[in-house]
Parts: structure tokens; sequence; C-alpha cells
């Protein structure tokens, strides 16, 4: 299923990529094995955790950039609802419950927004 509902070539992969490389695969994904159910839920419920925080480092990025010469703030991003019920790209699920990219995304386009950014350029 996961397989027939990725749009993204190479999506799956990156995807255990990020989440081994942030948080170690639940063990049944990494080889061994476990209730496959609970195991399931676990990655789905770590690949949107993963999804959260590639959107806050990329929102606090851009919004850190408003004085910079691109004068960028922000952006827009896809997608907000989803339109049938499954592991999807959406901040809403299919029946409005908030997934938690939503929650970040409310928090990340606060008015005021803190987040740690060190400067390659003076290591401060």
């Amino acid at each position: 299923m996961l397989l027939f509902r990725q749009r993204h070539d190479g999506g799956n992969d990156q995807l255990e990529f990020m989440v081994d490389l942030h948080f170690k695969l639940p063990p049944a994904v990494a080889g061994t094995g476990q209730n496959q159910t609970k195991v399931f839920d676990d990655y789905l419920y770590l690949t949107q955790i993963q999804q959260s925080r590639c959107y806050e480092t990329a929102i606090a990025n851009w919004r850190r950039q408003k004085s910079s010469a691109a004068k960028t703030m922000g952006a827009l991003y896809w997608q907000l609802n989803d339109v049938w019920q499954g592991p999807t790209w959406s901040s809403i699920e299919y029946g409005g419950k908030w997934k938690p990219l939503h929650y970040t995304i409310k928090s990340v386009f606060a008015p005021v927004l803190l987040s740690g950014f060190l400067d390659p350029a003076t290591a401060v």
C-alpha cells in the first residue's frame, strides 16, 4: 500500500533513511520481527514527525532570511487536507484530525518564532 500511494520517486527510501538517521527505525523495519501492526504504526508516526521537522527547519530558515537580499519570510506548503484515508503528505487527516505537521505549521508561522541557528561565518 505504501508503494502504491507514494508519488515521489525514491520517497519511501528517503523516508526510511531520514527516520533511521534521526530516530532509529523500529526493530521490525530494521530487519528483526515484532508485532507488525505496532511496528507499522510506529513507523508511520515517525515519518510524520520527520516530515514536521523538515518543514520546521525549512520555514524557520526562510523566516530568518526576511532581511536578506532574497527577502524570503515564509512558504506555502503542499498539502493541507486529505481527500482519502491513508498515509499522505497532508497536514490534516481525511476526517479533520490534525496530524503532527499541522501543529508544527501553527507554531512555525506564529508571529514570534524562536529557532536556533549556527552562522558558519562567525561560528555563533
